[in-house]
């Protein structure tokens, strides 16, 4: 049985555009349907949420692309899990986990991803760039 919010997902009656199994991640088709979920889905939090507890093999899942033949899924989770708002540790070790929010790793990971960083990595960044000008300033008075 289907979970209530599955009912009001964006990709309900669209099985060709969202389970493609053949279509590669950058095909225009997978685009496609990434965009439709990540710009019209109402229920895109709940989405990945359950897509980082069944970790899919193809598809488009939570606007995210999942290939079996590629090697794009465990980057997809990391994703995912960061936009979520959750920690992730892939099972068996075989990435490294996401970062958590408020650290200079994720700070560049939200940079890396053309995303705006959150408020707790900004307000990291900018304490460490503060750091780092009042080591500049100490260094070059002792000169």
């Amino acid at each position: 049985m289907k979970d209530a919010w599955m009912q009001q997902a964006a990709c309900i009656g669209h099985d060709q555009l969202f389970l493609a199994e053949d279509e590669r991640p950058g095909s225009r088709l997978t685009r496609d349907a990434m965009t439709k979920c990540r710009n019209t889905c109402p229920v895109i939090q709940e989405c990945r949420l359950y897509t980082l507890k069944q970790r899919p093999e193809c598809g488009v899942w939570a606007g995210e692309a999942f290939s079996p033949t590629h090697n794009v899924r465990a980057a997809a989770l990391r994703r995912i899990a960061d936009k979520a708002g959750v920690d992730y540790t892939p099972p068996q070790g075989g990435t490294r986990a996401v970062k958590e929010c408020g650290t200079k790793a994720a700070y560049d990971r939200h940079r890396y991803n053309n995303e705006e960083p959150c408020l707790r990595c900004r307000e990291a960044e900018r304490r460490r760039a503060s750091e780092r000008r009042a080591r500049k300033a100490a260094e070059q008075a002792a000169s």
